[in-house]
């Protein structure tokens, strides 16, 4: 196989785990707080069926001078508070209010659809995987 070849192969062999693929394609939501809670496809197409899956969205930002970043191990939840999702078919923007600079606060938003996917049946972000099982609470 010629080089040129196999780091593209290599590429998409790993893509998933570095960049969001839009879970909203292939996931249902059902909660979002600092956790996010969805069904979502799995890759058994002989069943074909959605699994249960939640995942800690702190993983996937932070807070950058008052604003939400994407960055592995991010932590925002230590500096953002008052987050509210607005969600559609195509993006889950989040929105908080972050500090930066000492005692000042700012409003930022996110869309979480950039940098969330879907591996299997389970939401992740980076290197980070979430938690699935067959059956959800709802």
């Amino acid at each position: 196989m010629k080089p040129s070849i196999a780091a593209a192969l290599g590429a998409l062999a790993v893509g998933p785990y570095v960049h969001g693929q839009g879970f909203l394609a292939n996931c249902t939501w059902q909660t979002a707080n600092s956790y996010l809670g969805a069904y979502c496809n799995n890759d058994n197409w002989e069943v074909y069926s959605y699994d249960w899956t939640w995942f800690d969205t702190s993983n996937c930002l932070m807070n950058s001078g008052g604003q939400l970043t994407p960055s592995n191990n991010g932590d925002y939840w230590r500096t953002c508070k008052g987050c509210s999702i607005r969600a559609t078919n195509i993006e889950f923007v989040i929105n908080c209010t972050c500090l930066f600079s000492g005692t000042r606060l700012a409003t930022s938003t996110y869309d979480l659809n950039k940098v969330i996917w879907n591996h299997d049946g389970y939401l992740g972000c980076f290197s980070h995987f979430g938690n699935r099982s067959e059956r959800g609470p709802f």
